[in-house]
């Protein structure tokens, strides 16, 4: 039986995404190296570079008995689409389709009435291999033993199955045939999430050390793990074993919630990056959150850096931010880089509006602007002393500090 795994993402059609920074395909890869440990074989097909019609006229050739389509967040438009030009033409219409990725949430009754078969809610990629098993199994399609599916039965009912059980991952994702170069033309920076929530794969503490190690070792690239919420880990970090407190060497952590990281960074972290909103970030600067944070990582030798990250339809003014610039520019041994929220990345990916695209590249430049202007007024504060006027490095970021402040936003 000929199976295909592919993403919905489709990238080709839109104009100008050569210069935008693409997620790597990591769920579509952790689901490859599942069905390859598990001895099924199958084609897969990284959508990124493709145009919609391109793709179309791959499925029209090949002709597969079964698509598995991982839909991300936000892509469920495109997905839509290309499941009706399968239903709709003649020689693909009876297509077995399955979808599966944080997609698919709130968005049962579209999938199905658009013809898909089933969907994988839980996202556990062993619930995927025992699908795909037991679909293959002749004369035995008893879709009620197969855990986190849901589908429809003969009478039209939708059927929800509990979620599968955890197994621990012992793989790492398969990027073989994966041009990684296209995803890290502008950095090599690999980010692992930890996380558990539903439609996504599950990854903890030892899967993330697995997949660290073979990154690191097979592609040479600067891996780091990033936590939405740190407190679990803080609550563990105590009773992890030496193995795998190795993911702690990088970590991205989301402080909207204002955690105490010197936990962490006494723990043995190298480098963290903080990632909080403008406002946050200003609301906080009187309570002595940041200050703390700093003093901890001097303490413990830990190298941190503020992400500043900016959400959708964020205004981005002058005076709102000018506090945050005085607030940095007069701490020179602060780190701090300014970037635009990861969520408006996949909103773009399944749109196909050509003027999403334009605000967040637009959007894109101006974050660049705000980092380098903060920088090089860092680097004019940093030097000190009557002799400074004499320091050639002195006036350079001078010249800088004045060349990006006519492109702050």
């Amino acid at each position: 039986m000929s199976l295909l795994l592919t993403n919905a993402i489709l990238s080709g059609d839109l104009k100008g995404t050569e210069r935008m920074v693409f997620p790597i395909p990591r769920e579509l890869s952790i689901y490859s190296a599942a069905l390859l440990q598990a001895g099924i074989k199958h084609i897969r097909y990284d959508t990124l570079p493709v145009k919609n019609d391109v793709f179309r006229e791959y499925l029209f050739t090949q002709r597969f008995e079964r698509i598995c389509i991982h839909i991300p967040e936000g892509c469920i438009e495109k997905t839509i689409n290309l499941i009706g030009y399968i239903k709709q033409t003649e020689e693909l219409k009876n297509t077995s389709i399955i979808c599966l990725g944080p997609g698919v949430n709130r968005c049962e009754n579209a999938l199905f009435d658009a013809g898909v078969s089933i969907i994988l809610h839980d996202g556990n990629e062993y619930s995927l291999v025992h699908l795909i098993n037991t679909l293959q199994t002749p004369f035995n399609p008893f879709l009620d033993e197969v855990k986190g599916i849901t589908f429809r039965n003969i009478l039209g009912n939708i059927v929800k199955q509990p979620d599968g059980a955890y197994v621990p991952r012992t793989f790492a994702p398969d990027y073989s045939g994966i041009s990684l170069d296209r995803y890290l033309k502008k950095s090599k920076t690999y980010t692992i999430p930890l996380n558990n929530k539903p439609g996504e794969i599950y990854t903890g503490p030892e899967e993330a050390r697995i997949e660290k190690q073979y990154v690191e070792l097979t592609y040479g690239l600067d891996c780091w793990v990033y936590m939405a919420d740190p407190f679990p880990y803080l609550q563990k970090l105590p009773f992890l074993p030496q193995t795998q407190s190795v993911f702690l060497e990088k970590i991205m952590v989301d402080v909207s919630q204002k955690p105490d990281m010197g936990v962490m960074m006494q723990a043995g972290c190298k480098k963290m990056q903080l990632l909080v909103s403008p406002e946050s970030f200003i609301e906080w600067m009187n309570s002595g959150y940041p200050e703390l944070q700093n003093n901890l990582a001097m303490q413990y030798g830990t190298e941190l850096t503020w992400n500043i990250y900016i959400k959708k339809n964020q205004a981005i003014d002058y005076k709102m931010m000018k506090s945050l610039y005085d607030w940095f520019i007069a701490r020179p041994q602060v780190k701090v880089i300014f970037s635009v929220h990861s969520h408006i990345v996949n909103e773009i990916l399944g749109s196909s509006d050509e003027k999403l695209l334009k605000k967040y590249l637009k959007l894109q430049q101006k974050t660049k602007h705000m980092s380098a202007y903060v920088h090089a007024k860092q680097q004019v504060n940093a030097h000190v002393g009557k002799w400074k006027n004499l320091n050639p490095a002195y006036h350079l970021a001078r010249i800088r500090a004045t060349v990006e402040s006519f492109n702050i936003p």
